[in-house]
């Protein structure tokens, strides 16, 4: 009977073991499979970022081209009124030559034919036909250049008017084309932003998934034996980078008196992106790790002084320049809150106190969004 007791007992606890091995190895699975996903979701985010730099550097063009077009409108429009003022004096012109020629060409029908003869033979001497004929000649020369100046005038207001036509049918055309492309990217852009939102959803999913999936796991992990049973799953169940925006702790004490995002330059007068945040830190001030992690740079960069860069996984690093003190070296395990070094009171290319930054993959990232308070 001892023996049967024995067996049984040895039965079911194998049983009871193979139970929880196969129950963690699904575990690991499922948060493997989520992991896998929601890294997915990730790069799929970045190439929805990278389609929306390109479309908004096709915009900050358009945007360059449309200045120019603008500023084509507006030399367009003092030629346009230049041109309409000449037109309308050439009006007037024309006004007033033709109430001349009315004049002229009655005085000539009086003139013509007989009354020219009569004018002619009617001189009593030769001095007084060369004056009559003078008096002809000044007269017909007269309205000879009256009508040629009257035809020029009519050429240039024509010229004028199709040039006009051809300006406005130009910028007409451009301003049409302008709008077309800016309509284009506007609807692109709103389409790169619901994509976003989609991809965020299903991150939020994700994540949701993998906290559940890890509350399940570590209740299931009731000793420390069974926790020794699941090393291999150890990294998994621990809490991931991507968990801890907005609960990241200050990687120093003091304010932050340079905001990540774009700034003007005072001496270039053009925008600028931070891409960190600047901290008011005092001299010696322990810079720490803003969570977990493996030191991955240690040294010089130029414009951000010593650097120390720590890698937290899943693509996530943090920078911090301009430190001083260092106490860690590449490869070097630290946790949340670990020492790396210290603040220095040098300044860097960034400016005077401890430069941070964090990024995703290669991109920055608002600090302000990951530390909590911030």
């Amino acid at each position: 009977m001892i023996r049967v007791a024995l067996t049984l007992i040895t039965i079911f606890s194998v049983s009871a073991f193979a139970g929880e091995e196969t129950l963690i190895t699904k575990l690991a699975q499922k948060l493997t499979e989520e992991k896998d996903q929601l890294l997915e979701k990730e790069q799929q985010k970045r190439n929805v970022l990278g389609e929306l730099y390109s479309v908004n550097k096709n915009l900050k063009k358009i945007n360059g081209e449309r200045s120019k077009i603008e500023q084509n409108f507006k030399r367009a429009g003092e030629n346009v009124n230049a041109l309409m003022l000449i037109i309308s004096q050439l009006d007037e012109k024309i006004k007033i030559q033709r109430q001349h020629i009315r004049i002229r060409m009655k005085v000539l029908s009086k003139l013509q034919g007989q009354n020219v003869a009569r004018l002619v033979f009617a001189s009593q001497s030769s001095g007084e036909l060369d004056v009559n004929l003078k008096t002809i000649r000044i007269i017909t020369e007269k309205d000879y250049r009256l009508l040629k100046n009257y035809q020029e005038n009519i050429r240039v207001y024509r010229a004028q008017k199709r040039k006009l036509d051809v300006q406005e049918k130009k910028y007409a055309s451009l301003k049409k084309s302008l709008d077309e492309k800016e309509h284009s990217l506007a609807v692109e852009v709103d389409r790169k932003n619901m994509m976003l939102k989609s991809i965020d959803s299903s991150r939020l999913l994700h994540i949701t998934k993998l906290k559940r999936l890890r509350l399940q796991g570590e209740s299931t992990a009731s000793s420390e034996l069974e926790l020794r049973k699941i090393k291999a799953t150890e990294d998994l169940l621990k809490p991931q980078m991507f968990e801890q925006k907005g609960v990241l702790q200050m990687p120093v004490q003091g304010s932050v008196i340079q905001k990540y995002g774009f700034y003007e330059d005072r001496q270039s007068k053009t925008k600028i992106r931070f891409k960190g945040q600047l901290f008011d830190a005092k001299q010696g001030a322990a810079v720490k790790s803003v969570f977990s992690g493996k030191v991955v740079f240690v040294g010089w960069l130029d414009g951000y002084g010593p650097t120390i860069i720590v890698d937290h996984g899943d693509q996530y690093f943090t920078v911090y320049g301009n430190s001083a003190g260092i106490e860690v070296k590449v490869g070097d395990a630290v946790k949340a809150g670990s020492t790396l070094g210290y603040a220095s009171d040098n300044a860097s290319f960034l400016g005077k106190g401890l430069y941070f930054e964090l990024r995703h993959f290669s991109e920055p990232e608002d600090p302000a969004d990951w530390i909590k308070g911030s």
